[in-house]
């Protein structure tokens, strides 16, 4: 494949696993302090599905807790990637390819599904059509777990190809969001949501250092920059008719 037809997710999935562009490995340990906040709204989960595997890390999650987990992926490069290492490591996970907000995950088929760091790329009206997609995979009562950018200003990470002039966000950014009431308005067709919350700046062991640490720019943010972005995480249960 010439690199005029690599596709843009190709090209960024292998920049990270093959690359020095360490993104999804700097973000494992915010998924794993959104685990850790939603463990118990995860314990008693059979099946899940991971959409935007990464480098695999929460199929991996998954996997260690005895549960049934499927990937999903609009990179094919990462899916031949990860289908290839977890048969290698003779780990049962399935992975598959497809465009989220066209292609369906299966009916009634989950009972977790999580997107970190996944809807925010979903151009357009795409991201109604993606969560419409994810809703009928979930089983009756089941869940999604996601995070979202918060207070993110799109145009500071605007650039302009200096090739063809196109302007675009520099990580595929397509959405943000400026209160809870834009998340709970995206998600009330098809979930109710349940939690929310603050991934913290400190992604450290919570000891209690960290724990007056996070206090601190919590509320530097909330109460002196009170715009300042972030990122949430939000849990959400499948509304059935």
């Amino acid at each position: 494949m010439s690199l005029k037809d690599e596709s843009l997710d190709d090209f960024l999935a292998k920049q990270n696993i093959e690359g020095n562009r360490l993104i999804w490995l700097k973000n494992r340990k915010k998924i794993d302090y959104v685990l850790s906040k939603l463990k118990g709204s995860i314990k008693n989960a059979n099946t899940a599905c991971d959409i935007g595997i990464g480098d695999g890390h929460t199929m991996r999650y998954m996997h260690t807790r005895s549960i049934q987990v499927t990937g999903f992926d609009i990179s094919s490069y990462l899916v031949d990637y990860h289908r290839e290492k977890f048969s290698s490591e003779r780990i049962p996970v399935q992975v598959e390819q497809g465009d989220i907000s066209k292609s369906s995950i299966g009916e009634n088929k989950f009972d977790l599904v999580t997107c970190f760091d996944i809807l925010e790329h979903i151009p357009g009206d795409g991201l109604k059509s993606a969560l419409n997609n994810i809703a009928r995979s979930l089983k009756e009562e089941g869940i999604l777990i996601g995070t979202l950018p918060f207070r993110e200003n799109l145009e500071d990470n605007m650039v302009i190809c200096p090739h063809c002039t196109q302007k675009f966000h520099r990580i595929g950014h397509y959405h943000s969001f400026a209160d809870i009431g834009e998340i709970r308005d995206l998600l009330s067709l098809k979930f109710e949501l349940l939690k929310v919350g603050e991934v913290p700046i400190i992604w450290l062991k919570l000891n209690m250092l960290t724990y007056i640490g996070n206090l601190f720019v919590k509320f530097v943010r909330q109460v002196i920059l009170k715009k300042q972005k972030t990122t949430i995480y939000f849990l959400a249960k499948v509304v059935t008719v």
